[in-house]
């Protein structure tokens, strides 16, 4: 493009957009793995570190809606922070 005159800006969100993906994969690739456990090795898991795991949960939702958030804000012609 820029051998016509056109420079066009640069893609910002291609950070966020591989931070959201490695996000989701961090959580989804443990959750498909615990097929591989017998259940009452997960059972015991959870049932003793239950606080840990829901505080997990809320991070990564938390995370995720941030980095949304930051997506559509990019799409936005809203002003740009300093």
């Amino acid at each position: 493009m820029s051998g016509l005159g056109i420079s066009p800006p640069a893609d910002r969100s291609r950070g966020y957009r591989s931070a959201a993906l490695g996000l989701s994969a961090a959580m989804m690739v443990p959750t498909y793995a615990l097929f591989l456990i017998p259940r009452d090795a997960v059972a015991q898991t959870v049932s003793a570190g239950w606080p840990l795991f829901v505080l997990l949960v809320v991070l990564w939702q938390a995370g995720l809606v941030w980095l949304l958030t930051r997506l559509l804000e990019l799409q936005t012609d809203s002003p740009r922070r300093p």
